[in-house]
């Protein structure tokens, strides 16, 4: 049988498939990943309320949401509400996905449902804080991947309380 202690797997890794040159570090604006279905119960709309607060902040931002939209108006509804700094990328994988990643500064999963996180680990992966909601599965990973007292990410409200957002 298996021992009480937890198993953690993690997605190997294949260099040669994310061999791609490192993010370059873009001084004016910060680049925002999040990779999702895009619909309304993955918690996209907190992205809006992200946008608002990285306004107040005079924190300006782009955001890249890589993902197939469960339906166009929702998608344009989206990009409505978070402005124009949105750019709704479309599925990706391969290379393609791993491009999305490491053509970004941060990666935000702001889903309050998930069952594992899988993106969470790749944005991880990729060498990419992470904003994540606090829920079971996001917090599981934080406690296997820190460095000693190094959390690596941060866990924020899934109800997107302001003050969560701007302590991020």
């Amino acid at each position: 049988g298996f021992a009480n202690n937890p198993i953690v797997c993690y997605p190997p890794a294949q260099p040669d498939l994310c061999e791609l040159p490192l993010r370059s570090s873009n001084k004016d604006r910060l680049s925002v990943v999040t990779v999702s279905r895009i619909s309304p119960e993955k918690g996209l709309l907190f992205l809006g309320k992200i946008a608002e607060t990285s306004h107040a902040l005079a924190l300006p931002f782009i955001f890249s949401l890589v993902g197939a939209p469960s339906d166009k108006q929702f998608g344009d509804f989206l990009k409505e509400r978070i402005g124009r700094n949105v750019s709704l990328k479309g599925s990706k994988i391969g290379k393609d996905l791993c491009a999305a990643y490491r053509e970004a500064d941060l990666f935000i999963m702001p889903s309050p449902n998930e069952g594992f996180g899988l993106v969470t680990v790749e944005g991880l992966g990729h060498g990419l804080p992470v904003i994540a909601t606090d829920i079971p599965p996001t917090r599981e990973i934080f406690s296997k991947v820190g460095e000693g007292d190094i959390p690596p990410g941060i866990l924020i409200d899934p109800a997107g309380s302001p003050d969560s957002i701007q302590s991020a």
